[in-house]
């Protein structure tokens, strides 16, 4: 192990924690809604991957070069081993909420969307004051050679004062970006809010595999109201014994999803169903949506889209 490169181990850290990242919404949801999010928020994943490999590099780093001053008989480096590798694992302690806010997970939907920007920037926040404390750790223990390389080059700043820097900045781009995902949407005061479009009608759609027809009705769109979709099973091949709120998710363009809140219609069986599914309303601001039927008569899925007025 002591032969790995940091390079090598800072590369690993950040493809393990996309890799995290794609297996726990593997897991909570679905391969494709996995591949979904990652693409939406790519650029996101990409800096909170790179700012986690790096401090896992350095971590490296500083460890090995520990180890190999310990064997040339440093005593002083030594006795400052403990210190130093403890200040090292609390550094670290903040990458549990760098998967958080990409997560999108259903029951915290609402909280993550809304607050999502200010997850993003405190994680990549967090991974620049982390990187800051371990070149300032990389300097106080002498773990460079003076002008070589780019951590001789980095040794010459005042890192302290980078350091504190960047705990200032981070203080006011998080209230910054807190002040302005609580202000989204909200009406300012002694402004007269504005009437509600008149509902608008969606048409209809059907698709047909594996002998099985599903056509799909949504009801009259209102903005902030749930929705309501007439859906029509039709097959001549086995019988229709599912529930369709298990076997059901609607997503939005913002990338939020809703679980079916209920099923009104004929009961499991038969080789013809029809009733209603109901979801939450869609957040405000989503311009489109999509509903999918998930393993129907051996089809991953079967996705209906619309867009929203």
């Amino acid at each position: 192990m002591s032969s790995l490169r940091p390079r090598t181990v800072g590369v690993a850290g950040g493809v393990l924690l996309a890799v995290l990242f794609l297996a726990i919404l593997t897991v909570s949801e679905s391969w494709a809604h996995a591949w979904e999010r990652l693409g939406a928020l790519w650029l996101w994943m990409a800096l909170l991957s790179a700012g986690f490999g790096l401090q896992a590099g350095l971590f490296w780093y500083i460890r090995r070069e520990m180890h190999r001053r310990r064997a040339e008989g440093m005593a002083a480096m030594a006795a400052s081993g403990g210190v130093s590798t403890g200040a090292m694992v609390a550094c670290c302690l903040h990458h549990g909420t760098d998967v958080l806010p990409v997560l999108g997970l259903s029951a915290l939907t609402p909280l993550l969307t809304r607050y999502q920007p200010l997850f993003l920037a405190a994680g990549i926040m967090a991974n620049l004051f982390g990187i800051s404390v371990m070149l300032l750790t990389i300097k106080r223990l002498g773990l460079y050679q003076p002008g070589v390389g780019i951590l001789g080059r980095l040794a010459v700043m005042d890192l302290r004062r980078v350091r504190n820097g960047i705990l200032m900045a981070s203080f006011l781009v998080l209230a910054l970006v807190l002040w302005t995902s609580c202000s989204r949407g909200t009406p300012q005061p002694g402004t007269p809010a504005a009437p509600a479009p008149p509902p608008a009608g969606l048409s209809p759609q059907e698709a047909e595999a594996a002998g099985l027809t599903v056509k799909v009705s949504p009801a009259a769109y209102s903005p902030g109201a749930p929705l309501r979709f007439e859906v029509v099973l039709d097959t001549h091949q086995g019988a229709l014994d599912f529930d369709p709120v298990g076997v059901t998710a609607l997503e939005d363009s913002l990338g939020n999803r809703y679980q079916a809140l209920s099923w009104e219609g004929m009961e499991p069986g038969g080789h013809h169903r029809s009733g209603t599914l109901t979801f939450p309303a869609p957040a405000a601001g989503a311009r489109g949506m999509k509903l999918t039927f998930y393993g129907l008569y051996g089809v991953p899925e079967r996705t209906f889209r619309w867009s929203l007025p």
